[in-house]
């Protein structure tokens, strides 16, 4: 990796800023510093054709480096990077159909260690614990299983519901995302301090997102389910947003969306606002009543969504047609347009570094 002087890093901002280029990128990585914010773009690539990639976002100078991890380490990321967790100095990448979590430096993007997870483990998301432990949700085993991040070790696995996705950690106690593809509909607790699951919530079919909002609720967004028939949606079930207590995780509130309807990638903004993709749409819902502000804040098929609130921004992933670079989007909480850039094939998460998310 070629290292660039803090010089050669401003010269690139003004350089970017006195040019006509609505879409910046360089193809080597400046090293950053420990106070350097933006955010990584996990890009996951063609499926079995390892050629997942990481990009940056240097919100500083208003560029992106792409492949910025394959430059750092001379060797490539893996197949189909599904997520990413950010904790302090270390970035954990959870490459999927790898079965593998790379932990990176988030300053030099050098792999710190390689955590090698049980082959078919395909795992999906991460949470760290804080205590030396972290939760990472196998798609296919139905189960969560127990890392510990420091050494790599694989502690031991907990049978939840059908195919989990997102987990959320609250106190002792982790919210695990139960989708069966659309067929589940539950969401297991698990308690952190014994490895267990303590109870299950029923919400609508095919959980998949759990976010938290400013007034403590949990967010549970349901993808609803596809019926039989693919020509009507009369047989499909609904989707739309389950809240449950945050104390006792009863379902207290729902916005349940008209059948046919299939939100994704849920994201709250801490001024109260949640955002999701429906129909070609980014539509916006108020989480003090759970009520649809916006049904169409922009239009497009977008892949992921995600809110930065130290900017007041919204990142949206475009994965264009799956095969050629994707696009990154940074909108107002309006919908307007403030830039765009191109990343990886397939960019479908978004991990902020100082940014306060």
């Amino acid at each position: 990796m070629i290292r660039l002087f803090s010089g050669l890093v401003l010269l690139l901002g003004i350089l970017y800023l006195t040019s006509c280029d609505n879409n910046p990128t360089q193809s080597v990585a400046p090293v950053p510093g420990p106070s350097f914010k933006g955010a990584f773009i996990v890009n996951e690539g063609n499926f079995t054709h390892g050629n997942a990639s990481l990009s940056f976002f240097n919100a500083g100078v208003g560029l992106v480096v792409n492949n910025v991890f394959q430059q750092a380490n001379n060797a490539a990321l893996g197949d189909v990077a599904n997520s990413m967790v950010v904790e302090d100095t270390l970035g954990y990448i959870v490459v999927n159909n790898s079965d593998k979590i790379e932990v990176v430096s988030v300053n030099t993007y050098r792999r710190v260690r390689t955590i090698t997870l049980p082959a078919g483990s395909s795992p999906r998301n991460m949470v760290l614990l804080g205590d030396g432990r972290a939760y990472v949700t196998e798609l296919f085993n139905n189960a969560v299983l127990i890392i510990n991040v420091n050494t790599g070790a694989v502690a031991g696995s907990i049978p939840v519901g059908p195919n989990p996705e997102g987990l959320l950690l609250i106190n002792d106690k982790v919210l695990v995302a139960n989708s069966g593809f659309g067929s589940g509909h539950t969401v297991s607790v698990i308690s952190t301090t014994a490895n267990a699951v303590v109870d299950s919530i029923r919400v609508g079919d095919g959980p998949q997102w759990i976010e938290i909002d400013p007034q403590g609720g949990i967010n549970v967004l349901c993808g609803g389910s596809f019926g039989a028939d693919f020509s009507t949606p009369d047989d499909d079930t609904p989707g739309g947003v389950w809240v449950l207590n945050a104390g006792n995780f009863a379902v207290t509130d729902s916005l349940v969306l008209p059948k046919g309807d299939h939100p994704s990638e849920l994201t709250i903004s801490q001024g109260g606002s949640g955002y999701f993709l429906d129909n070609g749409t980014l539509t916006q819902y108020n989480t003090s009543t759970y009520k649809i502000v916006n049904s169409s804040v922009v239009k497009g098929t977008y892949y992921h969504v995600r809110v930065n609130d130290d900017t007041a921004t919204l990142y949206l992933l475009d994965a264009k047609d799956f095969v050629a670079p994707g696009e990154l989007q940074i909108r107002d909480f309006n919908g307007n347009l403030l830039g765009s850039y191109t990343v990886g094939i397939i960019p479908g998460f978004v991990a902020f570094v100082n940014t306060g998310r």
